[in-house]
């Protein structure tokens, strides 16, 4: 499988979950324009304490590697981590952040490309 084709279907799987998301108070306040920078930055230390684990979780996978996906590339929580800083965090609160302990099963690529990167 090409990571074009896990592209295209990650998108036409988890679309649905991208509509729920976007009732989350957090998501429509952004939409809105009506999000503090206080709840922005909570609201992003949240995903990040999702995203941080499952990226570790999903690099350390048997099939990783056959996936071509470059975490360094496709990986989100780097990205938080700089918003995080960018928003006043320091690199001590960062690591503090609680991070999500009961992530989804994702030991087959299937499962993993419908909810990782």
């Amino acid at each position: 499988m090409t990571s074009t084709n896990i592209m295209e279907r990650l998108k036409s799987e988890t679309a649905h979950y991208h509509r729920q998301v976007e009732q989350n108070p957090y998501a429509k306040a952004i939409m809105n324009q009506t999000v503090t920078i206080e709840e922005y930055r909570t609201y992003l230390e949240k995903f990040y304490g999702f995203l941080k684990p499952l990226e570790d979780q999903a690099v350390q996978q048997p099939f990783w590697e056959s996936t071509g996906l470059d975490i360094e590339i496709r990986g989100k929580a780097g990205l938080l981590e700089k918003d995080l800083r960018n928003l006043g965090a320091s690199e001590e609160e960062i690591t503090q952040l609680p991070l999500c302990e009961e992530l989804p099963d994702i030991q087959h690529l299937p499962v993993c490309s419908d909810t990782c990167m």
